[in-house]
């Protein structure tokens, strides 16, 4: 099973903080789209997959 890569190393690609790419991942916070795009775009590429069990 291939490992998923953490959300820091999303967070390092796009130069924001973790909390600001949890935010953009989940949909919640207030950034603006091209911020939620870009993380969006990171993610695909790194092959980052959310975990929905981790949600509260």
């Amino acid at each position: 099973m291939r490992k998923r890569p953490p959300i820091k190393d999303i967070a390092k690609a796009a130069e924001l903080s973790t909390t600001a790419v949890s935010y953009a991942l989940s949909g919640k916070g207030r950034l603006s789209v091209q911020i939620q795009e870009t993380v969006r775009r990171i993610a695909d590429e790194v092959g980052f997959i959310r975990d929905d069990t981790l949600l509260a």
